[in-house]
């Protein structure tokens, strides 16, 4: 349980209650020269049920709380839920229409990840103030999303709408919700209308720039985050989402191969997270890691080697980032280090398939064979079809004369990918090193019809 402390007082007794973070709410009787302890375990019809040290229990009437002096003490902390839905109960029991009480202890119950209690508490607030129906619409909403019912959410979103058609929030919601399901299309159609009814609505902007990467149009993508960061305002207020807009820009630059300006985006998320006061929307290192992927692809491999250590230096466990610095490394021709970053990758995560391919290309590069194989048929075992690994395979069982192996693994890739017309070429030569010229002419054949270029 959460903790605080808080002074009660009965009609007929004075009562503490303590609520601390090693005992859960307890009531303790200091009327006179004695003191008896009690545990409040729930609140059940109009009584507060308790259990006393000795293991028996027994019930506090709500009615016969002083109130005004429970209320006084709550109102002065931090409450934690379970004393909120105390509260709430109690002023229900006081009235038993007041719809905010069952909405207040619904939002509660919903903290506490009990969310049958939460939706019967925000459909009793609706039945008893249809007015603000669609304040519990959503509430119910968001009860069926942290129960993963995102289509039950979806109505009741649709139920918003119906009953304020030019309010753009449900809309909005609307268009999350399918965007949580994927529904890119449905979703960039809800957050448009959004947007022609709340045009400087910022959020709607980059959550349909996100439906649109989710289509692979990554135009529409950039222009929409543009435009999220255009509206935000600069400073503390908006800096969760204009970082956000900035990475997912950056993420977009680098899909349309522009690297400089993702370089920028990615930039810009450092600068902010150094001189911000608040911590930041995007970690560090993960921003770290994307310049350095564009660095990367840019072909400026020592920028990139710089910026991968720098997230490596503030997570040490980043496995991703450690096989692309080896990457990085092995362009540069710096196997040694390169074979070090793959080990670490795979000493810390045994079944990171990149990494073992990528060290079987080092071992083949360096004439190591045999251990090249090792690697590959490992990638191989926990990624089956992995056909760079069955090619790359194949082509260090060829540097063995080990052809029929190699001819099998080829055939690997043919049937993971009929179109590689490299793999027809490699395989050609495997069978004309045996002597099987028919076979290898077809199969050079083939290459040639693909659109392989000698």
């Amino acid at each position: 349980m959460k903790t605080t402390a808080l002074f009660v007082t009965l009609a007929l007794l004075s009562f503490f209650i303590s609520y601390t973070q090693a005992e859960p709410i307890k009531l303790t009787d200091v009327s006179g020269n004695f003191s008896v302890t009690v545990e409040v375990v729930d609140v059940r019809g109009s009584s507060v049920r308790f259990k006393r040290a000795d293991g028996t229990t027994g019930l506090v009437p709500i009615t016969k709380l002083d109130k005004g002096s429970l209320l006084r003490a709550i109102n002065a902390l931090d409450s934690p839920w379970d004393i909120e839905i105390i509260k709430s109960t109690m002023a229900i029991r006081v009235n038993p229409g007041d719809a905010t009480a069952y909405y207040t202890r619904g939002f509660s119950y919903l903290q506490k990840d009990e969310f049958d209690k939460a939706l019967a508490d925000y459909s009793k607030a609706l039945e008893l103030n249809p007015k603000d129906a669609d304040v519990y619409y959503r509430a119910r909403a968001n009860v069926f999303l942290a129960k993963d019912n995102t289509d039950k959410a979806i109505s009741e979103y649709s139920k918003m709408i119906s009953l304020k058609p030019k309010d753009f929030i449900g809309y909005h919601l609307r268009g999350g919700a399918h965007l949580q399901k994927r529904e890119f299309g449905t979703a960039i159609a809800d957050f448009t209308e959004a947007i022609e009814l709340e045009p400087k609505e910022g959020a709607a902007f980059f959550y349909r720039g996100l439906a649109y990467r989710g289509l692979v149009e990554i135009n529409k993508a950039i222009a929409d985050f543009s435009k999220t960061i255009e509206l935000i305002p600069k400073g503390a207020a908006g800096r969760f989402l204009r970082e956000l807009a900035y990475y997912e820009r950056g993420v977009s630059y680098l899909d349309n191969r522009n690297f400089d300006q993702a370089i920028a985006d990615f930039t810009k998320i450092l600068v902010m997270d150094k001189f911000g006061n608040s911590p930041p929307t995007v970690p560090v290192a993960k921003a770290y890691a994307k310049r350095a992927k564009a660095y990367f692809q840019k072909g400026d491999f020592d920028k990139a080697i710089a910026d991968f250590t720098e997230a490596i230096n503030l997570v040490p466990g980043y496995i991703s980032a450690l096989n692309l610095r080896g990457l990085a490394y092995r362009q540069l021709g710096d196997l040694d280090k390169a074979l070090a970053d793959y080990n670490k990758a795979i000493e810390l995560d045994p079944k990171y398939v990149f990494a073992y391919s990528n060290r079987g290309y080092v071992f083949f590069a360096q004439g190591n064979f045999d251990k090249a194989i090792v690697d590959y048929s490992k990638a191989i075992e926990i990624a089956p079809k992995d056909a760079n690994a069955y090619f790359n395979r194949g082509l260090a069982y060829g540097k063995k004369n080990e052809h029929d192996k190699a001819i099998a693994d080829y055939g690997k890739v043919i049937e993971i990918d009929p179109t590689d017309f490299n793999t027809y070429f490699n395989r050609g030569l495997a069978y004309r090193a045996k002597g099987d010229k028919v076979k290898a002419d077809a199969d050079f054949a083939k290459a040639k019809e693909l659109g392989y270029k000698p």
